[in-house]
């Protein structure tokens, strides 16, 4: 009998465990539209998130590609902290700023990483923060998006 007991209670710590470290895998693959304030850049892109979304964690690891020429193997972020970091061995590169909704999958990435902007542009960045946001097909969605993704979260009170 005790060792039933054991053999239920050990099942029970393996069925809690594995609910609580739970991973859904995040395969992102959409039109995307990019833009500058300036209205010096805007164009349709593709942009793939490929990775693991961390649901006790609340974090995203996996690959950022954009087009066909720009890959991160490594990128990080957590929503709410908004901080989009790639990572290159051991060197942790900042590429800007991330507002992202899990349940709809919607991301807007505010580039201010030189190198990524000029990557993108050909243009030399000059502290004027390059926008894509995805789903968009229009600068109109893109900018709708942005916005919407940057609300706050009301929650309610307890």
């Amino acid at each position: 009998m005790r060792s039933l007991n054991l053999l239920i209670a050990g099942l029970i710590v393996v069925i809690l465990f594995a609910s609580c470290s739970k991973q859904d895998k995040l395969e992102i693959n959409s039109t995307s539209f990019m833009y500058s304030a300036d209205s010096s850049s805007d164009q349709k892109i593709q942009v793939e998130l490929n990775g693991y979304f961390d649901n006790k964690d609340n974090y995203f690891k996996g690959i950022l590609k954009i087009n066909d020429g720009i890959e991160y193997p490594t990128v990080l972020f957590s929503p709410g902290l908004s901080g989009l970091i790639a990572y290159n061995g051991k060197e942790r590169i900042y590429l800007g700023e991330i507002f992202f909704d899990k349940n709809s999958q919607h991301f807007t990435l505010e580039i201010s990483n030189a190198d990524l902007y000029y990557s993108l542009t050909h243009r030399k960045y000059e502290n004027q923060k390059l926008i894509i946001s995805s789903p968009a097909e229009s600068l109109e969605q893109a900018i709708e998006m942005n916005r919407t993704l940057k609300l706050p979260v009301m929650t309610p009170n307890k």
